[in-house]
């Protein structure tokens, strides 16, 4: 009986896979021989088979890890930073870990997954890895692990600190070729044209990517023979230019001989698939939007690529394209540059209108789409705030590539609205790779002071959440001083805030006094009602307990009554009424505004305020001497913490649990 409870990731063995019986035994080499965790990289040119090999290895060595197969496809080759959050938290959800219990933060996520993985017998599996760091991060704690690793980039810094076996894939010699065309198009027709597949094979550059291609497209034709295949192949090889990959012409001809055998609207389909920005996947939509072709057509199209193993399926409407694919569809392309800049220009337009339409959902009162880019309307693109969350993380690596694409184009406008449209959803999601990376494109890009004043605002928020407030407050006092220079009381009295929060996280309570108490009156300058809720509830943590009353009553009034939803906000209003409580002594009353806080960011996942709402608790139980429950409470709050790694509020924690008394905590 299979054991739900211990994941199982590693897809089925690849049946054409043939060969590398040499290679597969030197990796068995390590799985027997090796102390402690082992990392084993496949190497080599796209196309030679390094999944389908890692993967036979993977099943092969099964038995030598019965705790759990973790299997995670990174980014295809392409140079993608970001994606390792994804991937640990896919990894813990396999091990049954609580959504709710999962950290926001990267270094949180991988210190949780280490502890989890310590010591367990786990093979973990890394498809398509483009740098030693993401491997890094993705390493289980120290045992008796094995991690498959397939390159998408060198990674031969990986050897710097971690003991590495690299196993260098070389195309299939004549035998297993033959092998794999046999299992492709029948044994009866290898061995009846036998000079016709020897020259394929030659053509083919003793790809197993290639032979499949063309295997695909002999079994596809009804009249076509091992011979015409042979024929056009060679054509081709004569007629094409080389592709920038490598010095191996045949697999160029492979592809443009497939190319030819596919109907006109998925040729168009095809060509596309070299338009940039690109990410190693495409939406049917992306594409229909491009080419301004029916969605219908473009999955049929879409279909028949698949069918002929040019790209692959993955759901949704979405395909994997494979890096050489796009490169081969992109050097294929030899139409007017007007066409296709025209249909780069529509791809662009569909990520920056999708990302303009989530922000209307997801920010809706968020001023500056607004104020600074007024032109942009938005549309329909999501039914609901929630189908927008969902496309904007489905589209998260195209979008990046479409910031870094318009960085290149010298698209100085795009740059700055993409930043401010995706901040909303970097913040949710914490995605704040993705955050620093593209806003430090934009910085180098924009010129405008407004502009710059919000970039470096927002890239101050990101600090402060990592809890690096140096930074933080470097970012903020540029920010305040564009704000300034130009007048811009909104982004003025941002900037302030955020620089007001850091010095209170700094301890330096009488200057955060001077730049809320500022922010305030500059966010009572914009008739902003929102504005000013935020910036009455970030003073109030300064002020005495009556007056800091009355600012957050204010406040949460003003939340209550706004038309979008901000239950978060109100439950931030709720924890800081219920401490100011406790400073008057009133325990009674602060547990049940706590309590109602507490409700929200349970349900909501906001696991950090969670964790500040129980220490709030159990400040209550202990002014109220109900020294049990103040522990419990203060006991929650240390595990988030500590999951989280927010090392600072874990000690206070353990300083309140001390002084009542508490010493078997964890």
């Amino acid at each position: 009986m299979i054991d739900v409870s211990v994941p199982d990731q590693i897809p089925g063995r690849n049946h054409n896979h043939v060969n590398q019986d040499e290679t597969l035994e030197r990796g068995m080499a390590v799985v027997r021989g090796g102390d402690g965790n082992q990392i084993v990289v496949f190497s080599g040119t796209p196309g030679v088979g390094k999944t389908a090999t890692a993967i036979e290895l993977s099943h092969r060595a099964r038995t030598y890890y019965p705790e759990g197969r973790l299997f995670a496809r990174l980014s295809g080759g392409l140079e993608q930073p970001g994606t390792e959050a994804e991937v640990l938290k896919e990894f813990l959800l396999a091990f049954r870990e609580r959504p709710e219990d999962i950290p926001d933060r990267l270094d949180a996520r991988r210190a949780r997954f280490q502890t989890l993985t310590a010591g367990r017998r786990l093979q973990v599996f890394l498809d398509g890895a483009t740098s030693a760091s993401q491997v890094r991060t993705l390493l289980p704690g120290v045992g008796p692990s094995l991690v498959i690793v397939t390159e998408g980039r060198p990674l031969s810094t990986l050897m710097v600190d971690n003991p590495v076996t690299f196993l260098e894939l070389t195309p299939l010699e004549d035998d297993a070729a033959i092998e794999l065309f046999s299992r492709l198009i029948g044994e009866e027709r290898v061995t009846a044209e036998r000079a016709e597949v020897d020259q394929i094979i030659g053509l083919c550059g003793h790809l197993p990517i290639a032979l499949c291609v063309v295997g695909a497209m002999i079994n596809r034709s009804r009249r076509g023979t091992v011979a015409s295949m042979a024929a056009r192949l060679g054509d081709e090889r004569r007629r094409v230019a080389r592709l920038s990959l490598d010095d191996d012409l045949s697999v160029t001809s492979v592809f443009n001989a497939a190319y030819r055998l596919l109907s006109d609207p998925a040729q168009i389909c095809y060509r596309a698939l070299g338009l940039r920005p690109r990410s190693g996947e495409i939406s049917v939509p992306a594409l229909a939007a491009a080419l301004e072709m029916p969605d219908y057509d473009v999955l049929d199209a879409m279909t028949e690529l698949a069918d002929a193993r040019l790209v692959d399926e993955l759901g949704d409407d979405r395909y994997i394209v494979r890096e050489l694919v796009a490169l081969h569809a992109e050097h294929l392309d030899d139409r007017p540059g007007s066409e296709r800049s025209a249909e780069t220009a529509r791809l662009l337009d569909f990520y920056h209108q999708g990302a303009i339409d989530a922000d209307a959902l997801i920010a809706p009162l968020r001023p500056w789409r607004q104020s600074l880019f007024p032109e942009l309307i938005a549309g329909t693109h999501h039914d609901s705030p929630e189908q927008a969350r969902r496309w904007l993380r489905t589209e998260r690596a195209n979008l990046r590539a479409a910031v870094e694409y318009a960085y290149e184009l010298g698209r100085q406008d795009l740059l700055g609205q993409w930043c401010v449209l995706l901040w909303p959803f970097y913040e949710k999601e914490k995605f704040l790779d993705d955050l620093f990376a593209t806003h430090r494109l934009a910085l180098r890009a924009c010129t405008a002071p407004q502009m710059r004043s919000l970039l470096h605002t927002q890239v101050g928020y990101a600090h402060y959440w990592l809890r690096e407030l140096e930074d933080a407050a470097g970012e903020f006092e540029r920010a305040f001083a564009l704000a300034r220079e130009v007048g811009e009381v909104g982004l003025e009295a941002t900037a302030g805030e955020g620089f007001g929060l850091v010095r209170l996280a700094q301890g330096r309570a009488d200057e955060a006094r001077t730049l809320l108490v500022r922010s305030l009156e500059l966010a009572n300058a914009t008739g902003d009602e929102r504005r000013v809720a935020l910036a009455e509830l970030h003073l109030a943590k300064t002020e005495p307990p009556r007056r800091a009353l009355e600012l957050l009553e204010h406040a949460e009034a003003v939340f209550t009554g706004l038309s979008a939803d901000e239950a978060e906000n109100e439950a931030k209003v709720l924890t800081w009424r219920g401490r100011k409580l406790i400073e008057l002594g009133d325990f009674s009353t602060a547990r049940g505004l706590l309590t109602r806080a507490l409700d929200t960011m349970t349900s909501r996942g906001r696991r950090f305020d969670e964790a500040e709402v129980l220490v709030a608790l159990g400040s209550a139980a202990s002014g109220a001497e109900n020294t049990q429950q103040a522990v419990e409470h203060y006991r929650e709050a240390l595990v988030i913490y500590e999951g989280l790694r927010f090392s600072g509020p874990a000690r206070a924690v353990r300083g309140e649990l001390t002084a009542l008394g508490d010493t078997t905590s964890p």
